[in-house]
C-alpha cells in the first residue's frame, strides 16, 4: 500500500505560489525554511512526512491564522531537528504535548533535551511490552506538567536533561518531597515520620510509591521491602541533606524478636548503589533508633509499633 505525502499547507502558510498542478515547489519550500533557521535533518523531515508532521499541532496551536501556524510550524521543526533523531515522535508522545503545561502558548518553552528524554523512554517503554498511550498519560505528562507548570524548565541544568528520563524523574520526585516530604497516601504507619540531626534529614518512606521513587534514585532495591513493610517487619527511611534536599542514603528499622522480647533495632544504611556512608549519616540513623526507643517506651512496648 502506497502512502500519499501531502506538502501544501507549510508552502501555503510561507505564502508561496502553486504551480499550474495543484503543488508547490519542493526546492522553493527547502530554500524558504533553510531562510528561517530549519536545518538539513528538519527539512528531511518534513519532506518525509509532509503536512501530518504538525499534526499534534492542531488545535492548540494550529488553526485557522497562516501567520500563527508558520510560527508554531517552525517551532515545531526547529525542536524536532534538535532533538537529532531523525523521525518523528511516537504519535501518544506527541499528542501529549497539549497536557503539559506550557505557560501561555508556550511550546516554544521545550529544552530538545527533555523532549529526546521522553521520547527514548517511550521507546524503551515500548520495547518492553508497555501500552505506550497508558505509559504517556501515567509517566510522561505528570513529569512534564511539572517541568512546565512549576517553573522548572528554567532552572534545571541543561546538563541534567543530557542525563537522560530517570534524572528527569529523580528531580521530580525530589521537587514532590520537598513540596510535601510525605506526598502521597501512607501505605502503612511510619511511626516516625522524620528525624532531623546535623545536616541530615530522615525521612519515612510509608508508600510503595515512595519506596520505587528511592530505588529509582539510589540505584538500589529498597523498593522490594514493601512487603515487608506492610507487615510490619521493616521501616524505611531517606536520608536527605537538610540545605538541599539531596538525596544521600537509605536506612531500614528492623523489627527484631527475641523469647518474649521485641525492639527495633538499625538495618540497613547504604548509599547510592549501595556504597557505604559517612559517618555523619550514621549517627544520624542512630538518632532516628533513639526516637524508636522513646516511642517504645511510651507506647509500653515495641508490639505497639506495628
Amino acid at each position: 500500500m502506497s502512502i500519499t505525502i501531502s506538502h501544501r499547507d507549510l508552502p501555503k502558510w510561507i505564502g508561496l505560489r502553486q504551480q499550474p498542478d495543484g503543488h508547490y515547489d519542493l526546492g522553493q519550500i527547502k530554500a524558504e525554511l533553510a531562510g528561517r533557521k530549519i536545518n538539513s535533518r528538519g527539512w528531511r523531515l518534513y519532506l518525509d512526512y509532509g503536512d501530518v508532521l504538525f499534526s499534534p499541532l492542531r488545535g492548540p496551536w494550529i488553526g485557522q491564522s497562516a501567520n500563527s501556524n508558520l510560527i508554531f510550524a517552525l517551532i515545531w521543526l526547529r525542536l524536532l531537528q534538535s532533538c537529532e533523531m531523525d523521525v518523528p515522535p511516537p504519535p501518544e508522545l506527541a499528542f501529549s504535548l497539549r497536557d503539559w503545561d506550557f505557560p501561555g502558548n508556550g511550546l516554544g518553552h521545550t529544552p530538545p533535551h527533555f523532549l529526546r528524554a521522553a521520547w527514548k523512554a517511550c521507546l524503551a517503554a515500548a520495547f518492553a511490552g508497555a501500552h505506550l498511550e497508558t505509559f504517556v498519560r501515567q509517566e510522561i505528562v505528570p513529569v512534564a506538567r511539572w517541568f512546565f507548570g512549576s517553573g522548572a524548565f528554567r532552572e534545571i541544568d541543561p546538563g541534567q536533561l543530557k542525563a537522560g528520563w530517570n534524572t528527569i524523574c529523580r528531580l521530580f520526585d525530589d521537587w514532590c518531597w520537598e513540596k510535601n516530604p510525605w506526598h502521597g497516601r501512607d501505605e502503612w504507619h511510619p511511626f516516625i515520620r522524620f528525624v532531623e540531626w546535623g545536616d541530615c534529614r530522615v525521612l519515612a518512606l510509608a508508600s510503595e510509591a515512595a519506596l520505587a521513587a528511592e530505588s529509582r534514585a539510589m540505584n538500589h532495591c529498597i523498593e522490594s521491602y514493601a512487603d515487608l513493610c506492610r507487615h510490619g517487619e521493616v521501616r524505611a527511611y531517606s536520608v536527605r541533606d537538610r540545605r538541599s534536599g539531596k538525596r544521600l542514603a537509605t536506612a531500614t528499622m528492623q523489627r527484631e524478636v527475641s523469647g518474649q522480647v521485641e525492639r527495633w533495632c538499625v538495618g540497613d544504611v547504604k548509599g547510592a548503589r549501595n556504597k557505604t556512608v559517612a559517618g555523619a549519616i550514621h549517627e544520624a540513623v542512630e538518632a532516628l533508633n533513639r526516637c524508636y526507643q522513646d516511642a517504645w517506651q511510651r507506647e509500653g512496648g515495641a508490639t505497639r509499633l506495628r
